[in-house]
């Protein structure tokens, strides 16, 4: 009689995936960063563990990170500077 050995992996045994890229990560934690900017990136990268079941590099969750923060602030910078215009429009008309 013969014995079944069952197939061998010979995996790395890490689960780097090197085709997760910050677009998609700023994509998909989007409204968790939104909601909490001072996320510190390793709870981004323990999170992209938990939730997408994949270990990513620091810098890829730190850009990810930076393109939220910049998306955030360019619509600041507009909102305030139409703050601005909006007051002018309020001085003007008291006069």
């Amino acid at each position: 009689m013969k014995t079944l050995y069952p197939k061998k992996s010979y995996s790395r045994g890490d689960n780097m995936n090197k085709l997760i890229r910050a677009p998609y990560l700023a994509k998909h934690f989007k409204n968790k960063i939104i909601i909490e900017p001072d996320l510190k990136i390793r709870t981004l990268k323990a999170q992209c563990r938990s939730e997408l079941g994949v270990e990513v590099n620091t810098s890829v969750c730190k850009n990810a990170k930076a393109a939220i923060m910049r998306k955030i602030m360019r619509y600041y910078v507009e909102e305030f500077g139409r703050l601005w215009d909006y007051v002018g429009e309020i001085k003007k008309s008291n006069r």
